[in-house]
């Protein structure tokens, strides 16, 4: 908790827990998979994400893709 994490890659996340808590199930048998849902904030004064709802396929999923090394 309160921990900061710099990607160096794309990452695709939603504003709605629900559909975070969907894609982070994993294979309880893989011993070495493990699920983390984490929290962002994202502050609207800087370039760090792009909200995606308005170009998905999917925009109830309410996806927003954050930029790298952000």
């Amino acid at each position: 908790e309160g921990s900061t994490i710099i990607t160096t890659t794309f990452l695709s996340t939603s504003k709605d827990p629900a559909v975070g808590e969907m894609y982070c199930t994993s294979d309880p048998r893989d011993t070495k998979q493990i699920s983390l849902l984490c929290k962002y904030n994202i502050y609207k004064h800087r370039r760090t994400a792009l909200e995606m709802e308005t170009f998905s396929a999917y925009p109830d999923e309410q996806e927003v893709l954050i930029y790298p090394y952000v």
